[in-house]
């Protein structure tokens, strides 16, 4: 009787108009409110794409368990749009897989849809041609009226199932990203030649194939290997009853992970499962070559590292060259060792700098057999069988693995054509070393060309440094080192073209330092910060930079920092804690 009172009141009172609007709109707000909520209710909970029910960007699949989200997301800097696959009840988003890694969308229009074909589709601004489709040939299903659908399981696969049999007719796990995950396999089909493999992301705000992959070699024994740009990278060796051969420290984790390999005329492929079901975990590719498990830490919120490969320089596949061998266990001295009768191709680089990756070659008139004997056995790090053996001519023979060069060559020619030979216009800077240069290649490809001068002694060692250095490190604010060209009596190296010059061209510049606000420096002194910590903890070798300042930082068109100029550079031991220089360096 209360309420009707007060109804009765408001009838017949005579109340402002103002305060009748001011309680209509609250009642309307109140309303609106209800049915928002409710429709946001009902689009998050299902965990299906029809025909009839695209999803756009801004609205979610959720799986039933509630485990995983499909959507909409751009990752880190980038103000791109991709579709992916995330954890859903993580406090930091955590992306599993991503649909257009090389297509994005540049606004908030996408649109995944199934087609009259019965295929996923996305689409932006109503254009009819995807930007990225499962493109599976689904005619003999739609011929016979049977509709299909789009569903996010529990375990982050997306499928395309038959509504009426629950047949899957395309899955998501066939087509990973960077992530390994539960359930998941990797390996290749032998009957239809599909393979399943990682690939890194380009950088953390690029979900777009970056420069690693982990992968099943088809040939000869199927074996895991990690390659950089096509070339081998990180060998993890074949299965052999329980573990990888070049994985030892997957024994410890046997507690944890359930890991079956299967090998038959149809398929290789390796998958695992997790004994503890509360245990989240998943292995990627990073950007920066490292193959790593990964665990989540509910309570400090964070993913810690469970293993990593590789774990030391000698698991870098090739490391000392052809006809050689490196001993992780040699803390102090030089890792890397000719085999018997042979000797360094390089003396003075072998022993004076420490880079073995010139490899030995066999020794003059050198023979390890004698009195008749065939063998010699060696025990290599790379686990391979490596034998020696004396043929009809007495001449020493060695069965030598697939050797591929660690960095790309470029012709002199090629170096003069993008640089217009070196023209003055496309000069952006000189050093002591001698100068650099904007050059473009035939496809398309800016490049920076540092040419030391011949007629200068200084920068050599430095110069040299590094190319040693740059090889092997990678990070996505490190300058990236392309290749090289040592060629009639030439030495330049190659690095990628970034546009925006240096950070002291603008913090020095009265009218320059404008255009960065506090926002941007910010995330300039955090990409330095990343590079550092990079190169001191986190990186396959220890690296004391030792000339660190605005003019060898570059920008990039995005003014992403990356650290430059590793000449003075100096790597230290895992066991060192501090490192002494007998001269003063840098500036």
């Amino acid at each position: 009787m209360k309420s009707a009172k007060n109804v009765i009141y408001l009838v017949t009172a005579k109340i402002d108009k103002h305060k009748l609007l001011v309680l209509h709109n609250n009642w309307l707000l109140i309303i609106s409110l209800i049915i928002l909520l409710t429709f946001s209710f009902c689009s998050c909970s299902s965990d299906t794409i029809s025909s009839d029910k695209p999803i756009r960007d801004g609205e979610l699949l959720i799986s039933k368990s509630k485990t995983f989200s499909l959507g909409f997301f751009t990752p880190g800097n980038s103000t791109s749009r991709y579709v992916g696959i995330w954890y859903n009840n993580l406090p930091i988003q955590t992306v599993v897989w991503v649909a257009n890694r090389d297509s994005p969308i540049n606004d908030t229009s996408g649109i995944l849809s199934i087609d009259r074909n019965g295929n996923l589709v996305l689409n932006h601004n109503l254009s009819t041609i995807p930007i990225w489709s499962t493109n599976v040939s689904l005619q003999q299903y739609r011929r016979n009226g049977t509709s299909v659908i789009a569903q996010l399981t529990d375990i982050a696969n997306l499928v395309i199932v038959l509504k009426t049999t629950k047949n899957v007719i395309w899955e998501s796990f066939d087509y990973p990203t960077d992530t390994f995950l539960p359930y998941q396999r990797l390996g290749f089909d032998r009957k239809t030649n599909q393979s399943w493999f990682l690939q890194s992301w380009k950088t953390n705000d690029d979900p777009g194939k970056g420069a690693f992959t982990l992968t099943f070699s088809t040939i000869g024994k199927p074996q895991f290997f990690m390659y950089n740009n096509d070339l081998p990278w990180w060998r993890g060796g074949p299965w052999i009853g329980s573990i990888l051969a070049g994985v030892p420290s997957v024994k410890r984790e046997r507690a944890t992970f359930n890991v079956s390999f299967v090998e038959d005329d149809n398929n290789v492929a390796l998958t695992y499962n997790i004994f503890y079901k509360s245990v989240i975990t998943r292995i990627v590719v990073q950007e920066s070559g490292f193959f790593q498990t990964l665990t989540w830490d509910n309570q400090k919120n964070r993913w810690n590292q469970f293993f990593s490969e590789p774990v030391n320089q000698c698991d870098s596949y090739g490391i000392c060259g052809s006809n050689s061998n490196c001993d992780p266990l040699n803390f102090k001295d030089f890792k890397c060792t000719c085999l018997p009768g042979f000797e360094p191709k390089f003396p003075l680089d072998w022993y004076d700098s420490g880079d073995g990756s010139g490899g030995c070659v066999r020794k003059k008139g050198a023979s390890v057999c004698g009195n008749g004997e065939g063998f010699i056995k060696v025990s290599i790090f790379d686990k391979m069988m490596l034998q020696l053996h004396q043929d009809s001519s007495g001449k020493v023979n060695v069965a030598q693995s697939n050797i591929h060069p660690n960095l790309p060559f470029f012709s002199f020619k090629t170096i003069m054509t993008a640089t217009r030979n070196c023209d003055h216009e496309h000069k952006l800077g000189q050093g002591g070393f001698g100068s650099v240069y904007k050059g473009c290649l035939v496809n398309g490809q800016e490049i920076a060309v540092k040419r030391l001068s011949r007629n200068s002694g200084q920068g050599k060692e430095e110069f040299k440094n590094e190319v040693t250095l740059l090889i092997k490190l990678q990070h996505r604010n490190l300058v990236r080192l392309l290749g090289c060209c040592f060629e009639k009596e030439e030495r330049m190296l190659v690095y990628e073209y970034l546009p925006n010059k240096s950070l002291d061209f603008f913090i020095f510049d009265k009218n320059q330092r404008s255009s960065l606000d506090w926002g941007k420096r910010f995330e300039i002194i955090c990409g330095i910060a990343r590079g550092v910590l990079y190169l001191h903890q986190d990186s396959r070798l220890k690296i004391i930079h030792r000339d660190l300042k605005a003019s060898n930082v570059l920008l990039d068109a995005a003014m992403d920092p990356k650290i430059s100029d590793f000449g003075m550079a100096r790597i230290f031991g895992d066991d060192e804690i501090q490192a002494r220089t007998k001269r003063v360096v840098g500036t």
